[in-house]
């Protein structure tokens, strides 16, 4: 009897399982080709709604200005300019520096988290071009949360050989290392992902 319930229960586990997008509940392109169009329209409202949810609420709790790094951001700039024979600013002049040092920081803070919004694209039309991502068999190991962010690279105008990179790197399981790492005309850069 207890060998019953036991296969019953692992049975229901591999159940519960299979309708969470397999283990730790990572849905990918295998489940979006089974989902009807209400389920993907549903999926990409909540994923957009939440993710840009996440991040404005995080950029609205961003410090105010902090007097302490204020100062220290300006002497290590002061430092840094008196080894280069510059000797002194005037009080209006530094102050100003120091209010450009944190507005500089701030501003890189927010491009961090701007990155992860999701924007110039209605629903609809992510799930279009996720239908058209799936249609590939090849990426259909790739989740749906980093499909979106390669969607929204393509609207953002991402060059292609750039996207077709990510699309190696995710394929691969996000192992290749030095997959976003390319060299062109500019020198070697890295492809930002997401």
């Amino acid at each position: 009897m207890k060998k019953v319930i036991l296969s019953l229960m692992f049975l229901l586990l591999c159940a519960g399982y299979s309708q969470a997008g397999g283990i730790g509940g990572e849905y990918n392109g295998v489940d979006w080709v089974k989902w009807d169009d209400e389920k993907k329209d549903t999926f990409v409202a909540g994923f957009v709604a939440g993710s840009n949810y996440v991040i404005w609420g995080n950029l609205e709790k961003l410090g105010e200005y902090n007097e302490e790094e204020a100062d220290r951001v300006l002497k290590k700039y002061l430092k840094a300019s008196a080894s280069q024979g510059i000797e002194a600013y005037a009080h209006d002049e530094a102050a100003l520096l120091r209010d450009i040092s944190v507005n500089e920081a701030r501003d890189d803070m927010n491009k961090n988290l701007l990155e992860y919004v999701i924007y110039n694209a209605a629903n609809k039309n992510i799930k279009s071009a996720l239908d058209d991502l799936y249609k590939e068999e090849r990426n259909r190991g790739i989740g749906v949360t980093d499909a979106i962010f390669v969607v929204k690279k393509r609207i953002t105008g991402t060059p292609e050989e750039d996207i077709e990179k990510i699309l190696a790197y995710l394929r691969d399981g996000k192992q290749l290392k030095g997959t976003l790492l390319v060299k062109d005309e500019t020198g070697l850069r890295y492809i930002p992902f997401p």
